[in-house]
């Protein structure tokens, strides 16, 4: 289980890095100006992923429990 505790404090870093880098970046990869709308609709593609992931690691960490207790 400690594994499990490094992976996930490496996806909250992953995750708040990658917020902060949308957030302060003046300017998207295809060269657009980011306005408050454009940086709400990347962190919200971002909350979307990121919820994915923690299901997918709900899911895997009920399975792994009940396995263990076998």
């Amino acid at each position: 289980m400690k594994i499990w505790r490094i992976a996930n404090v490496l996806w909250v870093l992953f995750f708040v890095v990658t917020a902060a880098i949308i957030w302060f970046r003046e300017a998207d990869g295809s060269g657009a100006i980011n306005t408050t709308a454009n940086r709400s609709v990347s962190l919200i593609v971002l909350g979307v992923f990121a919820i994915l992931i923690v299901v997918i690691q709900y899911v895997w960490y009920r399975f792994a429990k009940n396995s263990s207790n076998r």
